[in-house]
């Protein structure tokens, strides 16, 4: 049965994107998101998820791209949130720290699956249908090349 996770691009005022660093597996950087559970909706999750990684509420907003991973049986949604409001955060065993990253400035190590997401979102592509095939191919884009 396949994966179905939803990533947040949230950007600040200067155009950067948000990045979270795992405290487990690779200990890499990513865009706050996962999994989404049963019976509950894509924007339900995302909002759980970058309120738990992060402590900022969000409003889940414009698709921005579908990737897929199908070696790992893996869909995940990239989707542009806007912040809505904010909790006290402390570190914990999910997320170590996150901030707030320029395309020239992105931190490593990360995934290419979570480096297709972020430059997509970074150079303000949206319609965007990926497939990474492997941890070492680069992310071919298939349809929605709209910068």
């Amino acid at each position: 049965m396949p994966t179905f996770g939803v990533f947040a691009a949230i950007f600040d005022d200067d155009g950067r994107i948000l990045c979270v660093r795992l405290n487990y597996g690779s200990r890499g950087w990513t865009t706050p998101g996962g999994r989404v559970e049963p019976s509950e909706s894509p924007f339900d999750a995302l909002a759980r998820e970058v309120v738990e990684e992060t402590g900022l509420e969000v409003e889940p907003g414009e698709l921005l791209g579908v990737y897929g991973k199908p070696q790992d049986d893996d869909v995940v949604l990239s989707v542009r949130a806007q912040i809505t409001g904010r909790r006290a955060w402390p570190p914990n065993d999910e997320i170590a720290e996150f901030g707030y990253f320029a395309l020239d400035e992105l931190p490593e190590p990360m995934s290419v699956a979570a480096r297709a997401r972020i430059t997509d979102a970074l150079e303000g592509r949206s319609g965007v249908l990926r497939v990474v095939d492997v941890p070492t191919s680069r992310p071919q884009r298939l349809r929605g090349d709209n910068p």
